[in-house]
């Protein structure tokens, strides 16, 4: 920005401008000369995408685009009527002079005042969304402007536009935020790659706001939507994602697990007595107690009985708690008239292992051990 008064003292440069220009930043759309007195030798000086408006009372008296001018009563009626009876000498007049900045204004910030509620349709919790960006203007009509918005202040800055627009801005932020994450069912933890799209919406609302003050919406963009309830959300939808998992593979797997055992129970002439014999066989020898003679729970050490331990009796009576009573003999199907089980060939029961092994019913471990097993048995 500057101004200059040639050939005058420091005491004087404040009285006649002799010079005009404006060569403030471009966050400047309107910016007013402070000086409003001239004479009739005052040069002009207009930069490229600028307009300079002279104005007096309230009225746009004359336009000036980009070039050098002497505002002469010879060249320019409005200088004439301003100073009266022309004596043919320099004459001073007054008035008000504005520069308006025609080139895209950039980098005006946004931001939302106060938080957007919304409730998050993934999760359905009531959370504050808070929103961000920049957009751009250009002034298209500069008498507009001035007429319609600047009047009688000394300018229009990005901040005196923040102030005088926020409330119609937010009013249609809000709208398209909530409106487009309600539509499309969008939590913020997904909502950037819908940015770009809400970003032209906002544009498209907000331009019929400007265009009555002289200005066009050149771009506008929303650079972040971020909520204070974010992590919180993450987190929950982090659990909620790992409880499914480990519901579905819990279940999965004992439907599963349950399937095997029954068939291969059933394939391999295992009876339930028997594997419930075969527990307290296990318990037996895994809690050792005093050997004593007589009766006694299945299981021989050097051809005497083996009587539990304390830790193996508190065992087989939590067993035999869960069990209400012994499965009766047989229960895998087929018996002799003794009642004991009938025992497959080696080739039969070694194809069924097999079986469950190709449908993933076994390991390869497993199988490897049923088959040893087996091979033991010949």
């Amino acid at each position: 920005m500057a101004f200059w008064n040639r050939d005058k003292s420091p005491a004087q440069k404040h009285s006649i401008i002799e010079v005009i220009r404006y060569d403030g930043p471009n966050d400047v759309l309107v910016w007013k000369i402070r000086n409003e007195d001239f004479n009739t030798n005052t040069q002009l000086i207009v930069g490229p995408s600028q307009e300079a408006i002279f104005v007096k009372g309230g009225q746009v008296l004359e336009r000036f685009i980009a070039g050098t001018y002497t505002l002469s009563t010879k060249n320019y009626p409005f200088v004439r009527a301003l100073v009266g009876l022309v004596t043919g000498g320099v004459s001073p007049f007054a008035c008000s002079v504005y520069y308006i900045n025609k080139t895209v204004s950039m980098g005006i910030e946004w931001g939302t005042d106060t938080p957007i509620s919304v409730v998050d349709p993934i999760y359905h919790v009531p959370i504050d969304i808070r929103s961000y960006g920049d957009f751009s203007l250009r002034v298209e009509n500069g008498r507009m402007l001035l007429e319609k918005l600047v009047g009688q202040t000394d300018g229009l800055s990005h901040q005196e536009i923040r102030r005088y627009f926020s409330a119609l801005m937010a009013t249609q932020l809000r709208g398209v935020i909530s409106g487009t994450m309600l539509e499309r069912q969008l939590s913020p933890i997904g909502i950037d790659a819908h940015l770009a799209d809400m970003s032209a919406a906002i544009a498209e609302k907000l331009r019929p706001i400007f265009e009555p003050y002289g200005m066009a919406v050149n771009h506008f963009t929303i650079a972040a939507i971020t909520a204070p309830e974010l992590d919180a959300i993450k987190q929950k939808a982090r659990d909620l994602q790992q409880h499914r998992m480990e519901t579905d593979v819990t279940t999965e797997d004992k439907r599963k697990m349950a399937q095997a055992q029954a068939f291969e129970n059933r394939e391999l002439g295992v009876s339930e007595q028997q594997k419930w014999v075969a527990q307290i066989g296990q318990t037996l020898a895994e809690n050792p107690g005093p050997i004593v003679g007589g009766v006694g729970f299945p299981g021989m050490v050097g051809g005497n009985h083996v009587q539990p331990s304390a830790a193996g009796t508190a065992e087989i009576a939590r067993m035999l708690m869960n069990q209400s009573e012994p499965p009766a003999w047989g229960a895998s199907g087929a018996e002799e008239a003794g009642g004991r089980p009938v025992q497959e060939p080696f080739e039969e029961r070694a194809r069924k292992v097999k079986f469950l092994l190709d449908n993933g019913m076994i390991t390869q471990e497993e199988y490897r051990e049923k088959i040893r097993r087996l091979m033991d048995e010949i």
